[in-house]
């Protein structure tokens, strides 16, 4: 067996920091798209461990895009409703057959069956469900009991409208697998050689956590209130034809499952961008805005299916070092422990993001292109920065999602629409682009303040709200070495509203009051 541990001097071998690099950087890039056997071979990845964490065997859904991971969940909540199945999701398909929903169907069409459908709703009963939280709850403490540590009480199972949410059996079970997979290496792998290798994974960590975050906290809400709205504009236009939801006969499956079309209902109804009623487009998703969820009924809506990605970063924090030293001795591990960790490694590597429920599991494949900038965020200049297969694609600069012509036309970018921005993440955006040097002199910002530090504007805008919303304030300074034809460079900084001089300003960059600011020979 080929050792991690040099015995004197008790930390990784340089022969394995290069592997141990190699490996990282293998991780670090995203993994292309599978093909159908690869498909079908996630699908049963998935089932595996659902039946080693002691839970029935699921419908596994792979899916083209977040896209369909999350509206997903919604489709199938209205299809447990008779009525809903029978009525409103047909309108909803003929009405919505341009990219990327015909993908969409196509694709919940090839892999949910009747009678697959028939036996979710079983396991969605809200009775039903409650039975199995407790068996799931009483489950995850003795996981943790033989562990050690508590039970998050956020980790708890949770009743969903198409079955309990089972992300907690998971981690518990991960938990269990770790505590078991450190003590087959025990004393074969010190302690110190496992936090130094550990430590080299933090760079896939981060990662992972920076996209979740960002798919988490700004991609998933507005696909839902986007989708929401959709299906709101179209059953309205239905609604003298079908008659109101509340006028229909009663659905045999009660609870979550009807609530659904009537929380559809009473949404507003409106297009969270600028614009209302735009087509439903891959290029026309509405920019970030502040707040998952403007509208009570949409809010309600995520709230009763527990839309939340399963965290792949919590597992990266310790797999990866699992996965490599599998790759160099895989008779560290037992043969149940193995198989356990070469499913959670193949699952991880083609499987870009997780949601799972008691009765059903989605899995979204890794996009087509994805590019991030040096701090992990989703980013691309000149177009977008997600794009999937089933062309989905969505524009974000620097972590912060916006509208495609921000990106791809920033020629268009006015004062008069920076002015009447409300936002002001996407209005500090199209100043970016639009150049902030360029924005003080078109704008008319005034100049506040000159001393020897530099020039003080301020910009107010008069179209935001003033209990809210801040003025721009920005530095002007000139660099001190001269360009070689003898000119000083200006640079524009930003600073906060409260500065009332160019030297506060210039002194706040540097983390200092003014009066401890006191600049040698500057550079």
């Amino acid at each position: 067996m080929t050792h991690l541990v040099d015995d004197n001097l008790n930390h990784l071998s340089e022969e394995h920091k290069e592997l141990l690099e190699e490996f990282n950087q293998g991780w670090t890039r995203h993994q292309k798209q599978p093909n159908q056997v690869q498909r079908h071979a996630m699908a049963l990845d998935v089932k595996e461990l659902y039946t080693r964490s002691g839970l029935n065997t699921p419908v596994v859904i792979v899916c083209d895009s977040i896209f369909q991971l999350t509206v997903y969940p919604i489709i199938i909540a209205l299809m447990l409703d008779e009525n809903s199945r029978d009525h409103v999701i047909p309108t909803l398909r003929r009405s919505l057959q341009m990219p990327p929903w015909a993908r969409l169907w196509q694709n919940l069409d090839a892999q949910l069956q009747d009678a697959q459908l028939k036996s979710l709703g079983v396991k969605s009963d809200k009775n039903r469900q409650q039975n199995s939280q407790k068996e799931l709850s009483r489950k995850i403490h003795r996981i943790y009991e033989n562990v050690g540590g508590t039970v998050d009480t956020h980790d708890a199972p949770r009743l969903t409208a198409i079955g309990l949410q089972i992300n907690s059996n998971f981690h518990a079970a991960v938990k269990s697998l770790l505590a078991s997979l450190k003590k087959d290496v025990n004393g074969w792998v010190s302690d110190q050689a496992m936090e130094k290798a550990n430590q080299r994974h933090e760079q896939i960590t981060t990662m992972f956590a920076r996209m979740e975050s960002q798919l988490d906290l700004q991609l998933l809400p507005q696909i839902v209130a986007r989708t929401i709205n959709t299906f709101k504009t179209i059953l309205s236009a239905e609604e003298g034809r079908l008659g109101a939801p509340s006028s229909t006969s009663p659905s045999p499956h009660s609870g979550e499952h009807s609530e659904i079309l009537s929380l559809i209902n009473q949404s507003k109804g409106e297009d969270e961008s600028e614009n209302p009623g735009r087509p439903v487009g891959n290029a026309l998703w509405s920019p970030a805005r502040m707040g998952a969820y403007r509208d009570p009924a949409i809010r309600l809506i995520s709230s009763g299916l527990q839309l939340e990605l399963f965290k792949k970063s919590q597992l990266m924090q310790s797999f990866p070092l699992h996965f490599f030293l599998r790759d160099i001795a895989q008779d560290a591990y037992s043969a149940p422990n193995l198989e356990s960790l070469n499913i959670w490694s193949r699952l991880l590597e083609k499987a870009y993001a997780l949601l799972f429920y008691e009765g059903i599991a989605f899995v979204c494949e890794y996009p087509v292109y994805s590019r991030l900038d040096p701090e992990h965020r989703f980013h691309d200049e000149k177009g977008a920065a997600l794009r999937f297969s089933d062309e989905f694609q969505t524009h974000f600069w620097h972590g912060r999602r916006v509208s495609r012509d921000i990106i791809e036309e920033p020629e268009s970018i006015n004062v008069d629409r920076i002015e009447r921005e409300r936002n002001v993440e996407t209005r500090s955006i199209l100043i970016e682009r639009y150049g902030l040097e360029r924005f003080l002199k078109d704008s008319g910002a005034v100049k506040i303040s000159e001393d020897e530090c530099g020039v003080l504007y301020r910009k107010v805008f008069t179209s935001s709200d003033s209990m809210t919303d801040e003025p721009l304030v920005v530095v002007m300074v000139n660099n001190s070495t001269p360009e070689p034809d003898g000119t000083s460079k200006q640079y524009f900084l930003r600073v906060p509203p409260g500065v009332r001089s160019a030297r506060e300003g210039v002194a706040w960059t540097f983390g200092l009051s003014e009066d401890e600011y006191a600049p040698g020979v500057e550079s």
